[in-house]
């Protein structure tokens, strides 16, 4: 029996019973360096997020010299989750020796201690040999520039995995062949971008995989704290976020966090629900909606402190408006537009908390999110229904007007960069609202995008990826693996030189973690 110890948490919340690691023992052989001459194997699970920690295990396989099965069983329970599993089998006992074989899978540990495949599927055994019935290169790698790597691989067998002798692999670059090489059978990073991987074993071949050429330095944060919204600009390495009641630290309130460190350094009590934290051009004064969407408050963001707070007002019953976005002018930080969800007031604009006198009128569907052109001249909102609107609204010291509407993409946020409206993964011309180019994503839907018209770029959150984009020419241009599933998330701003913040599963009711990208791909 192989003895699994614990030495930290899992990626996951609930613990399991034992974990359970089948390993499949072949017929002792004795020629040394042959995967059947092991005679110990460290089992190691680590969880793919920042920092995580995990089970490791070494085991012996005993006097039988025949072939036969041993079970590894963890001393401590295993939380359920997303694991890296990695099997290294070595010539002596107690892990001691060469390294005669290694395997390894994305796994998942199952509530009663099984393994499953990413697939979900149960993963079966580890064995030290056997037929190869499958190979893929797992998800989720990366490689550094001037680097070199052996991709991580898994080879199926009928049972389960196999355990490989070195050099067993044999990989080819198929697509992005001018981000890396291969060099001496590993791939090489040469330049940032997304290279297509596939594994030979045993005249098997996997599939393509992405691997992600990344820039020296590049690092992921996490940042534990229950999100709802996030504000940030480029060339300032502080974002705001707005917690909700529910957060354990610092619940219903705007907190400052420092992108290098993750670290939480300034913090205001705010009014329940706080969402949309919106900032000035100048970074000084930052807005967000609070008390379930009826108010918004004006924060001085140098000193973390509340300087004003408006209601929104009531529609035509006396009830009150809910905001559904915010934006701030670029020319005055007093100004905001807010988006309601009440039909025939879609964009109201205030200067100073007061309300100026014409509101958007023309949307039969409320509206969702809002943003102002680089002038502060006009504002363009999404209507929340099927078929939505795309609207633009003139802005003068009276209010808005509508002055024109086309076919949107309803419930995306909306964004103002370089001359050019982005909603959802469609650029416009804000002039006529018509479609400029769309950026292609085949990995999932569209939800935030973060535009950065200076350094060419922007950045969507899909899955387990942050794709990065070409502006000019809309394809895409790079990825970066994440640590979990985010699933399109809506909230994605840019800060420092390079970096990108997000968070997890869009937030959402209870709010979601935080991860800051020091290095944002294709840079």
């Amino acid at each position: 029996m192989l003895a699994l110890s614990g030495c930290g948490g899992g990626s996951g919340s609930a613990s399991t019973s034992r974990l359970k690691v089948p390993i499949d023992w072949p017929a002792r052989q004795r020629a040394l360096g042959a995967t059947e001459s092991a005679e110990s194997v460290l089992v190691v699970l680590t969880t793919p997020e920042p920092g995580g920690k995990g089970f490791s295990a070494f085991g012996n396989r005993g006097a039988d010299s025949s072939a036969h099965q041993t079970m590894a069983i963890s001393v401590d329970k295993v939380p359920v989750g997303i694991w890296r599993l990695q099997a290294e089998f070595h010539a002596l006992p107690e892990g001691n020796g060469a390294t005669v074989a290694t395997a390894s899978a994305i796994v998942q540990v199952r509530a009663d201690g099984a393994l499953l495949s990413a697939s979900g599927a149960p993963l079966g055994s580890i064995a030290v040999q056997s037929q190869i019935a499958g190979v893929v290169v797992n998800d989720q790698q990366t490689v550094t520039v001037g680097s070199q790597v052996a991709p991580e691989v898994t080879a199926f067998t009928p049972n389960g995995i196999a355990a490989l002798s070195p050099n067993a692999v044999r990989y080819a670059i198929v697509g992005g062949g001018e981000h890396a090489t291969l060099t001496s059978g590993l791939v090489r990073g040469v330049s940032p971008g997304d290279v297509t991987v596939t594994a030979e074993v045993d005249g098997i071949t996997s599939g393509g995989q992405v691997i992600s050429v990344v820039t020296p330095g590049t690092k992921i944060t996490t940042v534990d704290i229950a999100a709802q919204g996030l504000a940030g600009m480029p060339g300032s390495n502080t974002i705001y976020a707005a917690v909700g009641g529910q957060g354990a630290q610092n619940p219903n309130s705007v907190v400052a966090i420092d992108t290098s460190t993750g670290a939480v350094t300034g913090s205001v009590s705010i009014g329940s629900a706080p969402q949309y934290p919106t900032l000035s051009a100048d970074g000084k004064t930052l807005y967000v909606v609070v008390d379930n969407g009826a108010s918004v408050a004006k924060i001085d963001s140098t000193t973390m402190t509340k300087t004003a707070e408006f209601s929104i007002g009531t529609d035509p019953f006396g009830q009150p408006l809910t905001a559904a976005g915010l934006a701030v002018s670029p020319v005055d930080s007093n100004v905001v537009a807010v988006s309601t969800n009440w039909i025939g007031i879609g964009i109201q604009i205030y200067r100073s908390g007061v309300r100026l006198g014409h509101v958007d009128s023309r949307s039969d569907q409320g509206a969702t999110a809002v943003a102002f052109n680089d002038t502060g001249s006009a504002v363009f909102s999404v209507t929340g229904f099927s078929p939505s609107e795309l609207i633009r609204d003139d802005v003068d010291s009276s209010g808005v007007t509508a002055v024109t509407t086309a076919g949107g993409n309803g419930g995306y946020p909306v964004s103002f960069e370089g001359g050019r409206l982005y909603v959802g993964n469609t650029a416009y011309n804000p002039a006529t609202l018509q479609s400029i180019g769309q950026f292609v994503n085949a990995e999932g839907t569209f939800g935030g995008l973060a535009v950065d018209a200076t350094l060419g770029r922007a950045w969507q959150v899909s899955r387990t990826r942050l794709i990065a984009f070409d502006i000019a020419t809309f394809g895409r241009v790079a990825s970066y693996p994440l640590p979990s599933d985010n699933i399109n998330s809506t909230n994605i701003v840019r800060f420092g030189a390079k970096g990108i913040a997000f968070i997890e599963q869009g937030g959402g009711i209870g709010g979601g973690r935080i991860d800051l990208l020091n290095i944002a791909p294709g840079l």
